[in-house]
């Protein structure tokens, strides 16, 4: 019996001593987990902004000006200075700050196929410590068309139309042929096309390249067709009908749409005040809209919008419109007196500055673009007095404040450039080059010439080392 109570005693003291012993290392781990934490806290505490994620539209960024990429913290920010932000290659642009999001706002368009990187010197808006963010991307390149009309002495040859990208110019290929093609404008992945037939009667369809699938948009037996422009929105295209002398009830230099968007697949026409047809010699649309400028016989411009509806409103007498001035809808236009722009938002005109070129004596001017109020391209002819004309170049020059810089210049004798445009993004010319031995094709409305390609010059740089084969990009569209 008293055995039994002394083995129940030893049992009871061992029992004790084990709790004793979890309980010091429970405590053990308890204070072991705190200093962790602790030192977790600290650590967290110290550690400044990470980048969670982004948000870009690449597209847009060639495409619109005023565009953004949004850098996501994982915590608040500190308000920054602009000297916080670096942008390589080096472009303008602002940051502002709300909350845990950072903004940057490019100030033009991009580049076309242009790997960026953003950096952002950050400071934690609780806990004031600096980090960098930084983030990379990298733009689209833009598709290139061309009109690649056959050599006159092989008249067997269809004329084709020849789609690239620009950053590996030269790479793609045909998308559609025809015997004649007189114009034609690109629709996102569709074309509409004017061709011509032996007696120069003109058709107008919209094509799809890839499924193979030809839709003809009644003209009325018209004798010419002419002006042929796309929005942007790629899913609307105009041009101008007039039936001849032949036809006297006919359409007389009217504009017409075409929506692809309509089930009807009629087209319809532009009407002015009163709801009568709009009688016109040129026009536009105005970018990344579907309204649009157009120039009436007696030289009046008005801003139309034509799926909106309402009457035309007027935006004066001009001898002529230069197109717009990139990433705007700021239009310019040419007159006697010199080039102005009207701003479409609100109607108003301003003279634009731009510099007189230096005059010299063996060269000629001609076509003139401006890049923004105070800066141009002009195109210049060059022959010495009595040489032949084999003889001529030409050349493309930009003017600013600081003078002028001479941006290309042909180099082959006898070639010369027939046509120039500025790229959507404002960054490239697309220039016409017309060999020596080119020769004039006799279409009519859109003639071209033999031996003639595209050279694409970098306007930063004066660089030109991308071309492809043919005239018209779609650019100059």
């Amino acid at each position: 019996m008293s055995t039994d109570r002394a083995g129940g005693a030893a049992g009871d003291a061992r029992l004790e001593r084990q709790r004793a012993g979890f309980r010091r290392l429970s405590l053990g781990v308890i204070v072991a987990l705190a200093l962790v934490a602790g030192g977790l806290g600290a650590v967290n505490a110290a550690q400044g902004p990470r980048l969670s994620s982004t948000e870009l539209n690449p597209q847009a960024l060639v495409t619109r000006a005023g565009q953004r990429v949004v850098l996501h913290a994982d915590q608040p920010l500190a308000e920054l200075s602009a000297a916080a932000l670096t942008i390589s290659p080096a472009t303008d642009a602002t940051v502002s700050v709300d909350q845990g999001t950072a903004t940057i706002r490019f100030g033009r368009m991009l580049d076309y196929a242009t790997r960026y990187t953003i950096r952002l010197e950050v400071r934690g808006a609780a806990t004031g410590t600096g980090a960098a963010l930084e983030f990379s991307f990298t733009t689209p390149d833009v598709e290139v068309y061309s009109l690649l009309r056959h050599d006159p002495d092989a008249p067997g040859e269809p004329d084709r139309i020849l789609r690239s990208g620009l950053a590996d110019a030269g790479s793609g290929g045909t998308v559609f042929e025809a015997p004649r093609i007189q114009d034609y404008v690109a629709l996102r992945e569709l074309l509409a096309v004017i061709t011509l037939d032996e007696r120069d009667v003109p058709a107008l369809t919209v094509i799809s390249p890839a499924e193979g699938v030809r839709v003809p948009i009644d003209v009325g037996g018209a004798a010419t067709v002419r002006e042929l422009h796309a929005a942007g929105t790629g899913d609307l295209f105009g041009y101008i009908l007039d039936a001849g002398y032949g036809a006297p009830d006919g359409p007389r230099n009217t504009l017409f749409l075409y929506d692809l968007t309509d089930a009807t697949g009629v087209p319809a026409p532009v009407t002015g005040f009163g709801g009568a047809p709009l009688e016109v010699m040129s026009w536009t649309f105005v970018p990344g809209t579907t309204s649009i400028v157009a120039q009436g016989l007696d030289q009046q411009l008005y801003l139309i919008d034509p799926l909106g509806g309402g009457d035309p409103t007027p935006l004066g007498q001009h001898v002529g419109m230069q197109g717009f001035v990139p990433g705007t809808t700021q239009l310019v236009v040419v007159d006697p007196t010199g080039s102005s722009v009207i701003d479409l938002a609100d109607g108003s005109t301003t003279p634009l500055e731009l510099p007189e070129p230096k005059p010299q004596s063996d060269r000629y001017p001609g076509k003139r673009v401006p890049l923004d109020e105070r800066t141009d391209v002009q195109l210049f002819t060059r022959l010495e007095p009595g040489a032949p004309s084999e003889e001529r170049s030409s050349s493309l020059v930009l003017s600013d404040a600081d003078g002028e810089r001479e941006l290309f210049r042909t180099s082959s004798p006898g070639s010369w450039v027939r046509d120039f445009c500025l790229s959507p993004n404002g960054e490239y010319l697309a220039v016409e080059v017309v060999s020596g031995e080119g020769r004039p094709d006799n279409y009519p409305i859109e003639y071209g010439f033999s031996a003639t390609s595209i050279r694409f010059v970098r306007i930063a740089d004066g660089s030109s080392d991308r071309g492809v084969r043919g005239f018209l990009p779609d650019w100059c569209r």
